[in-house]
């Protein structure tokens, strides 16, 4: 049986964000959430929302239901949290993040809030994230990221060394969720090979 997928949408947006990519995923056979965390504007920490990752996949998961993230922007940032904090790689085989700053965006200095500046770079949460990767060596962690970002700058910011990472053009950051040569790839790496032609 194949893996519950977990879509976690990134800074200001909801689950809405991502509805184009669940149903697609859905209409190839996957079981697909869609957390909406609140508030994603920037005034709740990265943790707080992690913690809402946690609640809402222990409400709508089975104990031994296998589980692959998908994180995009600061929702890849929830999801490393969530796996590397919160003692849930047990159950996670997957981690894809879709242009997350991973070593931090110049674009957070414009905005005030809490989880806006853990994302900044060098910031004491980013820096703490990334101390110790080691914990993540037992899942399959891929990173996509496209040189023509202007939220996350500079982009290879979402280049981190324990994962594979791909690069990817799209003309907008929004627009990474709807790319489809990305949902193509995203497909071989989710392990279900019956499916890449379909997408």
């Amino acid at each position: 049986m194949d893996n519950t997928l977990v879509l976690v949408h990134g800074f200001m947006d909801t689950d809405r964000r991502m509805k184009f990519m669940a149903r697609q995923l859905r209409d190839l056979g996957w079981k697909v959430l869609t957390p909406s965390l609140r508030s994603s504007n920037g005034s709740e920490s990265i943790e707080v929302l992690a913690e809402q990752l946690n609640l809402f996949i222990e409400e709508n998961t089975i104990g031994s239901e296998r589980i692959d993230l998908i994180g995009f922007s600061m929702g890849g940032l929830i999801c490393r949290y969530y796996l590397q904090h919160l003692d849930c790689l047990y159950k996670t085989d997957n981690l894809i993040t879709l242009s997350t700053p991973h070593q931090g965006t110049i674009s957070a200095y414009f905005f005030p809030g809490a989880g806006i500046n853990q994302m900044r770079p060098n910031s004491s949460f980013l820096e703490n994230l990334n101390l110790d990767t080691t914990q993540l060596q037992p899942i399959n962690f891929v990173s996509f990221y496209t040189p023509l970002d202007l939220v996350i700058t500079p982009a290879r910011s979402s280049v981190i060394k324990c994962a594979r990472n791909y690069k990817v053009f799209s003309l907008f950051h929004p627009l990474m969720v709807s790319n489809k040569s990305l949902l193509r790839k995203m497909v071989i790496i989710l392990g279900n090979k019956r499916r890449e032609m379909l997408v």
